[in-house]
């Protein structure tokens, strides 16, 4: 089943409880979508090459990875060194904000468009004005439990092309993940999130 797109971020937000979060990168239990599957053995039984072996993987990774997410994981390229750092440090600090409840710190890690969209969205029914009022008013009743659940990721692939980003995850309530990110002024910032259960 593929990941279904959502529209606009506030209701993602609200569909996946705001997320949770978690300090540092280094708890994340990233994996790369290299470690999924094994590479097949050659129709031959003959050994591969290592580099005809990590085409093969290659391949059935995002063979299987495309029956989850789509053609997003052909988006771009896979990020890595200090760019693949700076989303991961955004998208933590973003959890990290939604699972404590720190709305403002949470807004600060949204992308403008996205903050303006809830902002657009939201205030006339919460009775709230700006980004944070708005982001807290809809999540708050989540129970922080669920939002800290979020704290679990498990980093599948970071895809990149220009400003823009896409972050395949899963966690302990969605399986199927993920989150889009965009650079303005030379900095990561969140945006839409879609999750699948199943």
């Amino acid at each position: 089943m593929k990941l279904p797109a959502l529209a606009l971020s506030c209701c993602a937000l609200v569909t996946l409880a705001g997320c949770g979060g978690s300090s540092s990168t280094a708890n994340t239990g990233e994996r790369t979508a290299a470690s999924i599957t094994a590479a097949p053995a050659s129709a031959t039984g003959a050994p591969r090459t290592d580099a005809s072996a990590a085409r093969t993987q290659q391949h059935a990774n995002t063979a299987l990875l495309a029956r989850y997410y789509g053609s997003i994981v052909a988006f771009g390229h896979e990020a890595n060194g200090p760019n693949r750092s700076s989303i991961l440090t955004v998208l933590h600090s973003y959890l990290s904000a939604i699972a404590s409840g720190d709305w403002t710190t949470a807004c600060s890690q949204l992308s403008a468009p996205i903050q303006h969209q809830l902002e657009l969205l939201f205030a006339h029914a919460v009775h709230r004005q700006g980004c944070a009022p708005v982001l807290g008013a809809l999540l708050a009743r989540t129970p922080s439990s669920l939002r800290r659940g979020q704290a679990q990721l498990s980093i599948i692939s970071i895809r990149t092309r220009g400003d823009r980003a896409v972050v395949l995850y899963r966690s302990r309530q969605f399986p199927h993940a993920m989150i889009s990110m965009l650079r303005e002024a030379g900095r990561w910032k969140a945006g839409v999130i879609a999750a699948s259960n199943v």
